[in-house]
C-alpha cells in the first residue's frame, strides 16, 4: 500500500505541472493572436519599419504572458484534478489514506514555480502599464534608428505614437506632426514623460493657426492630458496581487475537484478563473482614472521629399521661412565637449579602435553637454566620415553632434552642426552644401568677430582665451578682456558664444565673470591610464566643468 501511494505521489507534480504549462501556453497564444490581429494593419504597413514595431510586439507578448499564466495555470490545475477524479484516482487515494487537503499541499514545489513565473510575467507588463511613456520612447527610438539606416528618402511611421520620422540620407532625421489645437510642428527629437503628461523637443519649429512661427532650441510642455491612463499600482504590488489570486483559485479549484465525487466541469473552471478575474477588477478600481481624455496626434510630412503630401511640404516650407525669426541659445550653455582624435593619440590612446570612441562619447554624454564635436585634423575623409557615423549612433537627439570643418561629411553622416574656421568654407557656402545643418564659426580677433556677426552663423566661437596645445600653430591668445568683449558683442547680436582655447576647471570662474556661459574643452577631458581612457574620470571632469559653467 505504501509503495502504491508513493507511486501515485510521484506522478502528481509532473501531471499538474504539465497541465498548467499547457493551459497557460494555450491562453497566452490565444491572447497574443488576438492582440496581433488588432495591430496587424500596422505590422503590414510598408511605412512602419519592422524595427519600430518590435517594442510594440514585445509589450503585447508581455501582456499575453501575464494573462496566460494568470488565468491558464489555475485552469490547467483544475483540469488535471478533474481528470484524476474521472480516472478514479482521487477515490483510490482516499482509500489509501490521503485526504484532498494533503494531496494539494504535496504539490507545493510545482505551486512555487508557477506562482514565480506568473509574478514575473505580471511585473514585466506592470512596468509598461505604469510608465506608458517609456514604451512610446522606445518606439520613437527604434523608428529613428531605422531612419538613420534608410538608403533613400522615406517616411518611417511610429506605431501607436502616431508620429513619423522623415528620413533623407546624409541628414539628421526630422519628426513632424500636427499637435492638438491645430498647431503644426517639426522637431529633431522628442522625449515623452513616463506618465505622458509632459514632452520635451529639440530644435522645435511651431506654426500656429494664426501663422505665428516660433523656433526654439529646446521646448518643454507640461500639464498635458494623457491619451491613456498610466497605472498607479507599482509593478511588484501588481505581481504579488495577481500571482496570489491565481494561487488561491488554483488551490480552491483543485480541492473542489478532488473532494467532490461529482461536479460540473464548468463550475470548477469558473472557480479557477474567479480569483484572477476578481484581482484584475480590484486593481482596475485602484487605478487613477481622473483624467481628461485627450490625444496628441502626429501626421507625417517631409521637406523636399517626394514621399510626402503637398500640404506637408507646404507646412515645412513655411516653417523654414520663419526659422530665422526667433533663435534660442538656451542649449548653448555649459560644456561644449570636443573629442580630438589627435589629442588622444598623443596620450597613447587609439580613439578609433573598436568601441573606444563610443565609450569616451558615452562618458561625456552622461552629463548632457551643450554639444559634442568630433575633431580629427589628420584623418582622411573616409576615416572622419566613419567616425562621425559611429558617433551618430551613440549621440542622442538632445545633444547636437558637431562635425569639424567639413560640411559635406556633416551632411553624409547626419550631423546636426558643422563647425568651420576662418580658412574653411564661408557660412553662406556651408548652408548651400548642407542646408539642414547648423553652422558654428571660429573667430580670433575683433575684426573676424564683426565679420562673423554679419554672416549670422548659428553660434560663434572666440579664442584662444588661454595658451593651448591642441593646435600646431595657434592664434594669439585673446585673454579674459578679449573674450569679455566678444561675449558682449555676441549678446547684442543675439548669437550664442563659445569660448575656446586652453580652458580647464580652474579657469571657469574667470570666464563666468567675463560673461561666458559656454566653453569648448579638449585637453582637460583627455584622461588615460595604461593606454586606455579613464572613463569615470572623464565623466567626473566633464560633469564638474558643465556644472561650473552654470548648467
Amino acid at each position: 500500500m505504501n509503495l502504491g501511494l508513493r507511486s501515485l505521489f510521484a506522478r502528481d507534480p509532473l501531471r499538474f505541472g504539465l497541465a498548467a504549462v499547457l493551459a497557460a501556453s494555450a491562453v497566452t497564444f490565444a491572447a497574443f493572436a488576438a492582440g496581433v490581429s488588432r495591430i496587424l494593419p500596422l505590422l503590414l504597413d510598408r511605412d512602419v519599419p519592422l524595427r519600430a514595431a518590435v517594442p510594440l510586439v514585445l509589450g503585447l507578448l508581455a501582456l499575453a504572458s501575464e494573462v496566460g499564466f494568470l488565468v491558464g495555470w489555475p485552469v490547467g490545475w483544475a483540469e488535471a484534478a478533474l481528470r484524476s477524479r474521472e480516472r478514479g484516482e482521487a477515490r483510490a487515494r482516499r482509500a489509501l489514506g490521503e485526504s484532498p487537503v494533503r494531496r494539494v499541499v504535496r504539490l507545493w514545489p510545482t505551486m512555487l514555480v508557477l506562482v514565480s513565473v506568473a509574478f514575473l510575467a505580471s511585473v514585466a507588463w506592470g512596468r509598461d502599464a505604469r510608465a506608458p511613456g517609456r514604451v512610446a520612447r522606445l518606439l520613437l527610438a527604434e523608428a529613428r534608428l531605422s531612419c538613420l539606416a534608410a538608403k533613400s528618402a522615406s517616411v518611417q511611421h511610429v506605431p501607436m505614437v502616431r508620429a513619423a520620422w522623415l528620413c533623407r540620407p546624409g541628414h539628421a532625421p526630422l519628426l513632424v506632426g500636427e499637435a492638438a489645437g491645430g498647431m503644426d510642428y517639426a522637431a529633431r527629437d522628442l522625449w515623452i514623460a513616463d506618465d505622458l503628461r509632459s514632452i520635451e523637443a529639440d530644435d522645435t519649429q511651431i506654426l500656429a493657426p494664426s501663422a505665428v512661427r516660433i523656433v526654439a532650441g529646446h521646448t518643454k510642455v507640461q500639464g498635458l492630458a494623457p491619451y491613456t491612463a498610466p497605472s498607479s499600482v507599482p509593478a511588484t504590488h501588481r505581481g504579488l496581487a495577481l500571482a496570489g489570486a491565481g494561487l488561491l483559485s488554483a488551490v480552491m479549484a483543485t480541492w473542489a475537484a478532488i473532494a467532490r465525487p461529482r461536479g460540473p466541469r464548468a463550475t470548477t473552471w469558473a472557480l479557477a478563473a474567479a480569483g484572477p478575474a476578481s484581482a484584475l477588477l480590484a486593481l482596475r478600481a485602484c487605478e487613477r482614472l481622473s483624467f481628461v481624455g485627450a490625444r496628441l496626434t502626429l501626421v507625417p510630412a517631409a521637406p523636399r521629399c517626394s514621399a510626402c503630401s503637398p500640404a506637408s511640404r507646404s507646412l515645412l516650407r513655411r516653417a523654414r521661412q520663419g526659422a530665422s525669426a526667433v533663435r534660442s541659445s538656451a542649449r548653448m550653455r555649459g560644456l561644449y565637449a570636443i573629442v580630438d582624435v589627435d589629442a588622444w593619440q598623443v596620450a597613447g590612446v587609439d580613439l578609433l579602435a573598436e568601441r573606444t570612441l563610443e565609450d569616451v562619447a558615452r562618458a561625456l554624454l552622461a552629463v548632457e553637454p551643450a554639444a559634442l564635436q568630433l575633431r580629427h585634423k589628420r584623418g582622411s575623409s573616409r576615416d572622419v566620415l566613419a567616425a562621425l557615423r559611429r558617433l551618430r549612433v551613440v549621440v542622442p537627439g538632445s545633444v547636437p553632434l558637431v562635425a569639424n570643418d567639413r560640411a559635406d561629411l556633416a551632411r553624409l553622416a547626419g550631423a546636426d552642426v558643422v563647425h568651420v574656421g576662418q580658412d574653411d568654407l564661408a557660412v553662406d557656402d556651408v548652408r548651400r552644401v548642407a542646408p539642414d545643418v547648423r553652422v558654428g564659426l571660429s573667430t580670433h580677433d575683433a575684426a573676424q568677430l564683426a565679420a562673423a556677426v554679419a554672416a549670422r552663423p548659428d553660434y560663434l566661437a572666440f579664442g584662444p582665451v588661454f595658451r593651448t596645445t591642441s593646435k600646431e600653430r595657434p592664434d594669439p591668445t585673446v585673454g579674459l578682456v578679449g573674450v569679455a568683449g566678444a561675449a558682449r558683442v555676441a549678446r547684442e547680436a543675439g548669437l550664442p558664444l563659445v569660448a575656446i582655447g586652453g580652458i580647464d576647471l580652474a579657469s571657469v570662474p574667470a570666464l563666468i565673470e567675463a560673461g561666458v556661459r559656454c566653453a569648448a574643452v579638449i585637453s582637460a577631458l583627455v584622461v588615460a591610464r595604461d593606454g586606455r581612457p579613464s572613463l569615470p574620470e572623464i565623466e567626473a571632469r566633464a560633469r564638474a566643468l558643465h556644472q561650473a559653467l552654470g548648467r
